[in-house]
């Protein structure tokens, strides 16, 4: 990326536009720069404050002047690692779509103090509520973990008991800036199940910016509408829009990591949005886990056998951060090596029988999933896994040995 002499060397290493043109609105309404930073301290509230207030706090531009300063920052830890595994990160992509941003972050006076109207984008989750409990996921992204979460033991009950539902004071405060907005990424909980979610878009639509705003999604594909309203037809009356389907797996293993998913219906809904929103990109978004690392074979195989990863098309890879007992890196040094085995050997297959697009596309995923392993395995944590899930199987009684062995 080339941006003019005023932006240092140094300081393109570790910057990042992010917080710059957009802020994460939490499901308690707490604000943050970016749904990536771990451990990021939040601008404010919004029960509290407007939107406008908390794009110029304290934190806000004390945040963005330390980007401009060159220090690599702590919360950023997430796309460092990335970068050193070789693959593009968050940072890097959102640095090289907004250039001329970066030009203007890097011209501005240092302060990290921005006009309101430079926000393009919005991270937005108008609640937990949620159909599903992944075993990756809490009763923070999900009011279907309630039950489980307090059934199991007192150190793995992550989340609240219960949420607050803030969805419609979201709303509010989000109709107040949308004139100003490119783009808005809906996650959750499940956004296609928030009536507000709904609400937005409609407003969007009769309020003719539609047309100028590019949505994007991370979603469970569960539904495709509520309350006898279809998502089909609103979404194709804006500029673009992305589709990511969570999923880690297929069939019994995948409805088994995401409690709740009914994986001959989600292909239903994959097709759906194929057939009824041509122009919108849907995709597979995948959270690689200790779970998942082996099955990836079987279930990218039958992801192309569907359309899901295709020629031209995406496939997105997520490292899971957190909790880290759930992390690829309790896989021990014996497993890492069958891993990549399982991954070479599956490449040979898939050069003689796909496109070479699909193959180079999933080569770099593979590639970026082994370049990520730290350099010893985790073995206080790799303990810490198969209790969580010996608990888990006991409580819904399932057995996750069987299916993702």
């Amino acid at each position: 990326m080339m941006v003019n002499s005023s932006a240092p060397d140094r300081g393109l290493q570790t910057f990042c536009i992010v917080p710059w043109i957009q802020m994460q609105i939490g499901t308690s309404a707490d604000i943050y720069p970016c749904c990536r930073a771990q451990g990021a301290t939040s601008y404010g509230n919004l029960k509290v404050n407007s939107l406008a207030e908390l794009w110029n706090s304290k934190i806000a531009c004390s945040l963005r002047a330390q980007l401009l300063s060159g220090d690599p920052l702590p919360m950023c830890s997430g796309c460092y690692a990335e970068e050193r595994a070789g693959v593009e990160s968050w940072r890097q992509a959102m640095n090289r779509r907004h250039v001329d941003d970066v030009r203007a972050a890097f011209g501005s006076d240092g302060s990290g103090n921005m006009p309101m109207g430079r926000i393009a984008g919005l991270d937005l989750r108008f609640s937990n509520l949620c159909q599903f409990s992944c075993r990756i996921c809490d009763s923070a992204s999900s009011t279907a973990w309630y039950r489980d979460r307090m059934l199991m033991p007192a150190h793995f009950r992550y989340g609240p008991e219960r949420a607050e539902n803030l969805g419609t004071l979201i709303f509010d405060k989000v109709k107040q800036v949308s004139s100003e907005l490119k783009w808005i990424y809906f996650a959750g909980g499940e956004p296609l199940l928030h009536p507000e979610h709904y609400a937005l878009l409609q407003f969007l639509i009769s309020s003719g910016s539609a047309g100028d705003i590019r949505l994007a999604y991370n979603t469970n594909l569960s539904t495709l509408s509520l309350n006898g309203t279809s998502i089909l037809p609103l979404w194709n009356h804006f500029k673009e829009v992305d589709v990511g389907a969570s999923l880690d797996g297929i069939g019994a293993a995948g409805e088994l990591m995401r409690k709740g998913q009914n994986w001959a219906r989600t292909v239903r809904n994959f097709r759906k949005v194929r057939l009824f929103c041509p122009d919108a990109s849907v995709f597979v978004e995948t959270t690689v886990s200790a779970m998942n690392l082996f099955h990836l074979v079987a279930a990218v195989d039958e992801w192309l056998r569907i359309g899901m990863i295709s020629p031209g098309g995406i496939w997105k890879v997520n490292w899971l951060e957190t909790p880290r007992f759930l992390s690829p890196n309790v896989l021990t040094f014996s497993e890492r090596s069958a891993l990549s085995d399982a991954y070479g050997n599956h490449l040979k297959i898939l050069e003689g029988r796909e496109d070479e697009r699909v193959v180079s596309l999933i080569r770099r995923k593979y590639e970026y999933i082994l370049a990520r392993f730290d350099s010893v395995p985790w073995h206080q944590e790799r303990s810490q896994f198969v209790e969580y899930m010996r608990n888990l199987d006991e409580i819904r009684g399932e057995s996750s040995a069987e299916l993702l062995s």
